[in-house]
């Protein structure tokens, strides 16, 4: 089971950007990562309750770690808000082991296989929700780095759920996967607002 690595670093001091004009927060990630997110969404990770905003306020941490120390898991996770809605967003972080390379591309020769694979394998994943409509894994580049993309709609409490899943890899070879979806009966609501994350996710370099 993963470590939720959120809660090991609430206390400490992180450097945040926040405009009163805006309704995002920047919010600076290890490995030299940052990424607009929503001021009000709801952090849900690390036993952190309260909106982004406030974490922030607070002093969340999340950028001046210790990376060759850090374990496995989730760095954020947020939630729309208000409750009624839902949409959300969950930035997951992978080591590599030394000397090996991350399976973030795959070659078009094995592509239809490992796409089989992959549909087959997220039922399970998802379970008790299952997956409606499975759309093929694209190779992709995203913040300037080697990425792939699945996207697929699932069954949801109130509405089937469109999700994306974005594997990211970083300048030290290390992998960021970050999950987002919504109630494919707001679209309206929050396409634009995943997009604008996803559009201003910047990655510099790894910080060691």
């Amino acid at each position: 089971m993963r470590t939720p690595f959120l809660s090991i670093i609430i206390a400490l001091c992180c450097g945040v950007v926040h405009s009163e004009t805006s309704r995002f927060t920047n919010l600076k990630l290890p490995l030299g990562v940052s990424v607009d997110l929503p001021s009000n969404w709801w952090v849900v990770s690390g036993g952190w309750n309260s909106s982004l905003l406030t974490a922030v306020e607070a002093k969340l941490d999340l950028a001046g770690i210790n990376t060759s120390q850090m374990p496995d898991g989730t760095l954020i996770a947020l939630r729309s808000f208000p409750f009624e809605t839902y949409a959300s967003i969950r930035v997951d972080y992978h080591r590599t082991p030394t000397g090996n390379a991350p399976d973030v591309q795959f070659p078009e020769s094995r592509l239809r296989e490992i796409d089989a694979k992959m549909r087959n394998d997220m039922d399970k994943v998802i379970s008790p929700e299952r997956v409606l409509i499975w759309e093929p894994i694209k190779n992709t580049t995203i913040a300037g780095c080697r990425a792939s993309v699945i996207h697929y709609l699932r069954t949801g409490a109130d509405a089937p759920v469109l999700t994306w899943l974005h594997q990211i890899e970083l300048p030290n070879n290390d992998v960021l996967t970050i999950h987002t979806g919504f109630r494919s009966t707001e679209i309206e609501l929050w396409e634009p607002v995943i997009q604008r994350i996803m559009n201003s996710l910047k990655i510099t370099s790894a910080k060691e």
